[in-house]
């Protein structure tokens, strides 16, 4: 009996020298306290925060700055822009395709169509595009499209009198089907320098026809003229100058020139699709009235009246690859830094203020005390 009392209480006293497995030791307290030690986000007691109106202010204030901060951040990145490397262009014997889409006020069958390369190798154009009869008034009065080029071609067309307004119903605003004539359609040309002309039959070529100097009238406009693979310019961030321009034509004999230099252009997108491989341009243009008086020279103009689309290909070629504005590593760093230096910079203002406010009333005090 007095052997089995021993035993229990050696158990019991062996149970209680033993750790609780829920019971934390004193060297876990140890280091859970060094590990509290390096929190840098301490929290400070409720009963310890100093609450104030001006503070909550200053707080809807800072996330209504913030949040238009974050806006403007993800806006920005979100975007696009293009970056530009310029290379020799080495596609030299290849037949590159061009498309067209001009209206000139006057009517089909007193038109020629042909293009003249630096080789001297001719083609008449009209065998390959298309010419549509239109009514000039349906296409000329709604010329003014929202295209740069057009808004200086505006401003500098104020004032002009194309042949006399008063002839305006017989010539560019006759309401005659097929007073216009809209020439639209590829054809292809060799890399050369060329000239694309668009001139009245019998004037400055040799033909079966002859237009009436009466019906000649080369007011124009230009719905389209690009060469190599068609592309939206807009979308492609590339450059067609002459899309939806227009002329007008102050007489019967207006020699219309556009000097075009063409670049071989390819674009890369930033969605990984396969690139485009095209051509943009730039354009001059020039304006001369065949048979006028030069007011420099004192003779008359010589040339042949018609629109003249003189190209030539440049020897670089571009590339044009469009590129996120910021990687999303870089954005989320930049809005932590907009964050949390927000909170920051508006934390040390208040304090300035604050302090500040407290001088002043501290002097105010003083000045009180001595009165």
């Amino acid at each position: 009996m007095l052997a089995h009392a021993v035993a229990a209480a050696q158990r019991r006293v062996s149970s209680a020298a033993l750790p609780s497995p829920t019971t934390p030791s004193s060297q876990q307290r140890k280091a859970a306290h060094k590990l509290a030690a390096w929190d840098a986000f301490a929290k400070v007691d409720d009963a310890f925060l100093d609450r104030s109106s001006a503070r909550a202010w200053t707080s809807m204030v800072v996330a209504v700055g913030l949040v238009v901060l974050v806006g403007m951040e993800l806006w920005r990145a979100t975007g696009v822009h293009v970056e530009h490397a310029f290379t020799v262009d080495n596609q030299i014997r290849m037949q590159v395709p061009v498309f067209v889409d001009v209206t000139v006020a006057m009517p089909c069958e007193y038109l020629s169509v042909d293009v003249l390369d630096a080789a001297g190798v001719a083609l008449h154009v009209g065998n390959t595009v298309q010419q549509l009869p239109v009514c000039g008034v349906a296409v000329f009065t709604n010329r003014l499209l929202p295209d740069p080029l057009n808004n200086d071609r505006a401003v500098r067309d104020v004032g002009k009198t194309p042949f006399d307004r008063s002839a305006a119903s017989s010539h560019s605003a006759a309401t005659v089907p097929g007073s216009a004539c809209r020439i639209f359609g590829s054809f292809t040309v060799a890399k050369l320098s060329g000239n694309l002309h668009i001139t009245a039959a019998g004037h400055g070529y040799a033909g079966t026809s002859h237009a009436p100097h009466a019906a000649i009238n080369f007011t124009h406009r230009i719905d389209q003229l690009a060469f190599g693979t068609p592309f939206d310019a807009a979308h492609l961030l590339l450059a067609n100058p002459l899309t939806h321009a227009y002329e007008v034509a102050e007489s019967h004999f207006d020699m219309f020139q556009y000097f075009v230099s063409v670049v071989p252009t390819v674009f890369r997108s930033h969605s990984g699709a396969p690139p485009v491989v095209t051509h943009q341009y730039a354009v001059t243009d020039s304006h001369k009235v065949v048979g006028a008086t030069d007011p420099r020279s004192g003779q008359a103009v010589a040339g042949v009246p018609g629109v003249f689309f003189r190209y030539d290909w440049e020897a670089l070629a571009v590339e044009v690859t469009a590129v996120r504005n910021e990687s999303l590593a870089r954005f989320l760093v930049r809005m932590c830094a907009i964050v949390g230096g927000g909170y920051v910079c508006a934390g040390m203002a208040h304090a300035a203020v604050a302090w500040a406010v407290g001088i002043w009333n501290d002097v105010g005090r003083h000045r009180s005390v001595r009165i």
